[in-house]
């Protein structure tokens, strides 16, 4: 049972929302630069594990070294799924921000 007091006090945080508009907007673009260019490295990083993977993998098979080919494959599946998983996350991003920005 929950008692009548509790039930009575306010939200002390109900108007209260995150805001780091005080910080100024050189800081809102600093925090949107770093977090692209750390995206784009990332991808970067990404794209050329897979390419190297992949043309790993090709020489290991066209050679007929059938277990440096299964391991290539490994570490090419691996750099594809974190390539999925970076490109997938524009749209996490992209659709929690259309969610929860202001005015919708």
């Amino acid at each position: 049972m929950v008692n009548k007091a509790v039930l009575a006090v306010d939200n002390p945080f109900e108007k209260i929302s995150p805001d780091l508009s005080i910080l100024g907007p050189a800081m809102n673009d600093t925090w949107v630069r770093v977090g692209s260019a750390v995206w784009a490295v990332a991808l970067l990083f990404v794209v050329i594990k897979l390419i190297v993977g992949v043309s790993k993998m090709k020489s290991a098979e066209k050679r007929g070294y059938a277990q440096d080919a299964s391991e290539y494959t490994g570490e090419a599946k691996v750099a594809g799924i974190a390539l999925a998983v970076l490109v997938m996350l524009t749209v996490i991003v992209g659709s929690v921000l259309f969610v929860v920005q202001p005015g919708a």
